[in-house]
């Protein structure tokens, strides 16, 4: 019943969660290239140019993280405004103000997952891509050189689930 609930909280304010849903894919598939270029230990040992560029892609990596918190702040915050009428309307019905706490949480949750799953895909190609384009500016190859790299998925995945359960437990 409560997933229910979300899911059409969701649907009632689709475009609001669109925009929400592809700030969040940018971000983490951003996040993710800039991992996967900072940490693919093999292609940074094999290639000393790229060991310089590997903590410019690190502070990247920050500062974005930095960025998506105030924008998954500010986001939350402006769509809980959005349904403040609706909230209030299910607590006229008889709703506990922890079960809206629990709907706005799975909201949050599914929106934060959806996200990252796209994001991840979105930043193995673009990995594929700004790897691709790195190297040919370098003028070298590397074998070595991976999109899909796990450690640099863990590290996004853990970031970006830390963040949305924050921003859940904040609402």
């Amino acid at each position: 019943m409560l997933l229910k609930l979300s899911l059409s909280g969701i649907k009632s304010k689709l475009k609001d969660y669109i925009v929400l849903l592809v700030g969040l894919v940018m971000s983490s598939s951003i996040f993710y290239m800039f991992q996967t270029l900072s940490m693919n230990k093999d292609f940074l040992k094999n290639n000393s140019m790229l060991s310089a560029i590997a903590f410019v892609f690190l502070a990247g990596s920050v500062l974005l993280g930095i960025i998506t918190i105030v924008y998954i702040l500010y986001a939350n915050s402006f769509l809980l405004s959005l349904r403040q009428k609706e909230y209030g309307m299910y607590m006229m019905l008889g709703a506990k103000k922890k079960k809206i706490g629990k709907m706005m949480f799975i909201e949050t949750l599914i929106v934060g997952i959806v996200s990252l799953v796209i994001g991840i895909i979105v930043g193995i190609g673009l990995s594929q891509v700004v790897g691709h384009l790195l190297m040919q500016q370098l003028e070298f190859s590397s074998p070595d050189y991976t999109p899909f790299y796990i450690p640099a998925m863990n590290v996004t995945a853990i970031f970006f689930f830390i963040l949305f359960a924050l921003a859940a437990i904040v609402n």
